[in-house]
């Protein structure tokens, strides 16, 4: 999670989807789906953390069309994008869950934990490697451990976190721990 390939083009893509010719690359730090590590992609956005999943399909998609001549139907090609778009999700939803640092799925209720958490993360400027460590910290016992709830999280963030924004962190951190 946090891992951008700034050029993600079909030529740097290999048959088994495989990210090869790795510059420019970076890692997010501040949470910003729109960033990317390619400045000539600074306008398009085309190749920025967002966009990855999305990007790895239309590569996918072309390799499909240049394979259909030979194959000569359309279906198990279709079929395969249509594997590649479940196990992605498949994939994805894990790995934010194990972020989460939740040990079963929850299906939908997990995605909207996360998804809701990935909005918190935009509207102020939150380290995110910082905060999915800080989560580990945070008590899940109904005793707070301090009058602060938001305590563990605090390094996460570059700056104060105004005090309508800091409610919804709390409301957050309350369905996360329930979770």
């Amino acid at each position: 999670v946090g891992f951008v390939h700034g050029v993600l083009n079909t030529d740097n893509m290999s048959i088994l989807g495989l990210t090869i010719d790795y510059g420019p690359y970076g890692w997010v730090d501040n949470y910003d789906p729109n960033w990317t590590p390619n400045t000539t992609d600074a306008a398009r956005r085309r190749y920025c953390y967002a966009n990855q999943a999305a990007i790895a399909l239309w590569n996918l998609l072309q390799l499909a069309n240049a394979l259909y001549p030979v194959v000569d139907d359309a279906k198990p090609l279709e079929e395969a994008l249509a594997e590649y778009q479940d196990g992605y999700n498949t994939e994805i939803s894990k790995v934010y869950r194990e972020k989460l640092g939740l040990k079963e799925s929850r299906g939908d209720e997990d995605n909207a934990l996360y998804q809701e958490l990935e909005r918190l993360m935009q509207r102020k400027e939150t380290d995110m490697t910082i905060l999915f460590r800080r989560l580990a910290d945070v008590p899940i016992s109904e005793e707070p451990s301090s009058s602060d709830p938001l305590e563990p999280l605090r390094e996460a963030f570059y700056a104060h976190v105004p005090a309508a924004l800091e409610e919804e962190w709390v409301t957050w951190l309350n369905r996360y721990k329930e979770r």
